[in-house]
């Protein structure tokens, strides 16, 4: 969550009731360090996992002690519900450790992946042969053949060939899906932006998080729009979400429409494939789209729409929109030897 760095300190929190948009907030002191929750005047902690109160979190603000002056200062604007909560979006220390225990437990071992016996064990290209063919093994014929199926899928997408269209496992999704969400400070109720979400490879970590229509993307690429809403959304039980996608390009977000401001946006090896000139058009459009100041703009890989214009006349550039840079990251994998890279902005003009 980003939050081991403030684990020392002591913070006062102004909660508002949910329901009562004029009432007094209630105040607590919240210390991150000993996961506790001082409530006002008492001397009886308790855990910020026990938390009992129903809060309308986008109101909160945090502000940290100064001890010198005993003045406050605006510090954090939001403790994410993942702090309050006891929940984590990233994999803990204690996960891997219990995952390792259990393949030691049962004395697993990695084994030459062969095919095994089963009813009619097949590879990805077989099963697309066998689709194909024969329908599989056990289907409906004559009158009764269509009849049963409420969404029909092609093969192709049934044996999950969309998964290799990336360069990279799929399973590298969930690791941009953690660091996005956990560096934006993002809650169920937050808003995002995917420019081009492809097969959902990673959208479909913030669709299941995210409140329902609070994913919103534009993808340019009929195939993967297709294996989007074909198969991963309904495979996976997201249709109830109701994320909107959109197929579009040139940086149009029109169908959005006009009230909607994102918490993030992001692009995860898009903007490289793009124009300069493009790019800067979208960061035009996009910019009063953006939550101010705590909103956040993440992008991949590389920044050369904004570094080819050389360091001054970039940070000119993008100050004359309200952005701001905010710094390089990098983001390890939990599954596989590989890192990302990834570029900060905010908006800083409301």
């Amino acid at each position: 969550m980003g939050a081991s760095k403030y684990l020392d300190h002591n913070f006062w929190v102004f909660l508002w009731p949910k329901s009562y948009r004029n009432e007094l907030p209630i105040i607590l002191e919240i210390n991150l360090g000993s996961n506790r929750v001082y409530p006002p005047k008492t001397q009886n902690p308790f855990e910020i996992s026990n938390f009992p109160f129903d809060f309308r979190l986008d109101s909160i603000l945090v502000s940290k002690i100064d001890e010198e002056t005993t003045k406050y200062r605006l510090f954090y604007y939001i403790i994410t519900i993942f702090t309050l909560s006891g929940d984590h979006i990233s994999t803990s220390a204690e996960d891997i450790e219990w995952v390792k225990s259990q393949i030691v437990a049962n004395g697993l071992h990695m084994q030459q992946n062969i095919l095994r016996k089963g009813i009619n064990p097949r590879t990805r290209q077989q099963q697309l042969e066998d689709l194909l063919q024969f329908k599989g093994i056990s289907h409906y014929e004559g009158q009764e053949a269509t009849n049963h199926t409420a969404l029909p899928c092609p093969g192709e997408l049934l044996v999950e060939e969309h998964h290799s269209n990336y360069g990279e496992p799929w399973a590298g999704g969930r690791d941009v899906f953690e660091f996005l969400a956990e560096s934006a400070h993002l809650m169920p109720n937050s808003k995002v932006l995917e420019i081009g979400c492809g097969t959902l490879r990673v959208g479909l970590h913030f669709i299941r998080y995210l409140n329902p229509e609070h994913y919103h993307c534009l993808e340019r690429d009929e195939l993967s729009l297709m294996a989007a809403l074909r198969y991963e959304l309904p495979s996976q039980g997201l249709l109830s979400k109701r994320p909107q996608i959109v197929r579009g390009e040139d940086m149009d977000f029109s169908k959005f429409g006009s009230n909607t401001m994102y918490n993030l946006i992001y692009a995860s090896a898009v903007f490289l494939h793009m124009p300069d000139k493009l790019v800067w058009v979208g960061l035009e459009r996009l910019v009063g789209r953006l939550k101010p100041l705590e909103g956040r703009i993440f992008v991949s890989h590389n920044i050369k729409f904004c570094s080819r214009l050389g360091g001054e006349e970039c940070t000119k550039r993008l100050n004359s929109l309200g952005l701001e840079y905010r710094g390089k990251h990098t983001h390890d994998s939990l599954l596989f030897n590989h890192y990302e890279i990834w570029f900060e902005f905010r908006r800083f003009k409301v």
